[in-house]
């Protein structure tokens, strides 16, 4: 499984994948954060999403979040090593 690093850089080098951050920050619970997100955008189709999630960058995706990034922005989950059984 990569780290959340090593996802976001595949996403954008291998994927076309572009990390943005909103203009204004969010109030949660913690304080005020930015939700840092995806977007890839597929043969002119409307363009696909995910935020990335709260975690440090070094920390190692769970197989359900990394199969959930892959479904939300259109990415092969072959390409990642998760196979549906």
């Amino acid at each position: 499984m990569p780290s959340l690093r090593e996802f976001i850089d595949r996403a954008i080098s291998e994927y076309g994948a572009e990390k943005r951050e909103p203009g204004e920050p969010l109030v949660g619970p913690r304080g005020q954060a930015k939700a840092t997100y995806l977007i890839r955008q597929i043969n002119g189709d409307d363009p696909k999403f995910a935020v990335i999630p709260d975690m440090k960058d070094e920390e190692i995706l769970v197989p359900d979040t990394l199969r959930s990034l892959c479904k939300q922005l259109g990415i092969p989950l072959e390409d990642f090593g998760l196979i549906l059984g």
